[in-house]
């Protein structure tokens, strides 16, 4: 993903140097053809200008494959600037040699203002204003090279500033990646936590089911080998569907039942209606765990209220079960609610609600988008 979009920020930076370079070709062609419409185009003079250029495209490749790279976004800038500094007096004195040799000014040649209604033609013999001979106090216009200097000046900066834009902006997506991956490790993480701790669960479960039923521990090893599968091959993608999500939620409450018989109050509402979505797996089993590990007592009433619903923009789901005090032996961790509190933060952000209700009764109540 960040070498394809890499590879398109490339792609825009070469054509608009590209079209930089087309733009610089064009001007002396659209130039030359507006000031002789009538005699047509001079390419002679064209390609004179053309040639002056090798001298900008020169120093172009200088500054863009060596000083950019190794001086500019190496954090050495105050040679880089030095460096560009003698760059553009070299090409300079290249342009005004190659202006002495005899090009052709680019803008306006001659250096004579163009004749405008009202001003009277210069005699034959008589030099023009602010040409060689004038007045005294006359300037001339700015030599053409001059010109090309500027140009010369916009370029490379234009290439220095299109650069380090398109290296600022691979650095801005690579640690947007490098964040998503990161976001992905730490659910991972958090999800293969879960597993190994509703397993511990589940085993001490069935373990004490042995000693009270025989066959009701088999099919508890039946129901256990279900959600083994869930969580081996069903939970690894990144979204599941809602109706397997719920069915895994109900085979872990009839294990359940089977465990603690008549002594707890367990109800589990699932309605025929939910959404047919696909929600992150293995999203609710922690507040379930949570619920059974310390909403039971055997010394008195003890009852476990498990809710689904949804609305138009969430699906709700609550738990509510008896608050009896545990003692620190019993407190051994929270490590499912807190991983499950980080994996809704990863996941949703700040778009999920979560109520806790820490009263004689215990409520979880979590709202996630649909």
């Amino acid at each position: 993903m960040f070498e394809h979009k890499r590879n398109r920020l490339k792609l825009i930076q070469s054509l608009l140097i590209l079209f930089v370079w087309i733009l610089l070709l064009a001007i002396p062609v659209l130039f030359n053809r507006s000031q002789n419409s009538q005699a047509g185009t001079d390419w002679v003079k064209i390609f004179r200008i053309w040639e002056e250029y090798s001298l900008l495209f020169v120093a172009f490749l200088i500054n863009h494959f060596i000083l950019v790279p190794y001086f500019f976004l190496k954090d050495r800038r105050g040679l880089y600037f030095v460096l560009f500094g003698v760059l553009m007096l070299t090409l300079a004195g290249a342009m005004i040699l190659f202006h002495r040799l005899g090009a052709p000014e680019i803008i306006n040649p001659g250096n004579q203002f163009p004749a405008r209604p009202g001003f009277q033609e210069p005699m034959p013999g008589r030099p023009l204003p602010g040409a060689p001979g004038g007045r005294p106090g006359q300037q001339p216009f700015v030599p053409a090279y001059a010109n090309m200097v500027i140009i010369s000046f916009l370029v490379l900066g234009f290439d220095t500033g299109l650069t380090f834009s398109i290296k600022w902006l691979e650095s801005q997506q690579k640690q947007v990646e490098l964040e998503k991956e990161n976001t992905q490790n730490k659910l991972a993480f958090l999800k293969t936590q879960v597993s190994p701790h509703f397993f511990l669960n589940t085993l001490n479960n069935i373990h004490a089911l042995i000693d009270i039923n025989t066959t009701e521990a088999k099919d508890a090893v039946v129901k256990l080998s279900r959600l083994m599968s869930y969580l081996l091959y069903d939970s690894q993608t990144e979204l599941i569907a809602l109706k397997k999500e719920t069915d895994f939620v109900k085979n872990y409450v009839e294990l359940m039942r089977l465990r603690f018989s008549g002594k707890v109050e367990i109800s589990l509402n699932i309605p025929d209606n939910l959404p047919e979505v696909s929600i992150p797996p293995l999203l609710f089993i922690s507040f379930i765990e949570n619920a059974f590990k310390h909403g039971v007592s055997y010394k008195k009433d003890s009852f476990i209220a498990i809710q689904f619903d949804a609305d138009k923009e969430r699906l709700w789901f609550q738990t509510s079960n008896s608050n009896h005090s545990k003692t620190v032996k019993e407190e051994k961790s929270g490590i499912g609610i807190e991983n499950s509190l980080k994996r809704l933060e990863l996941l949703y952000g700040q778009n999920h609600i979560l109520e806790i209700k820490n009263d004689d009764v215990f409520t979880i109540k979590l709202g996630v988008p649909l």
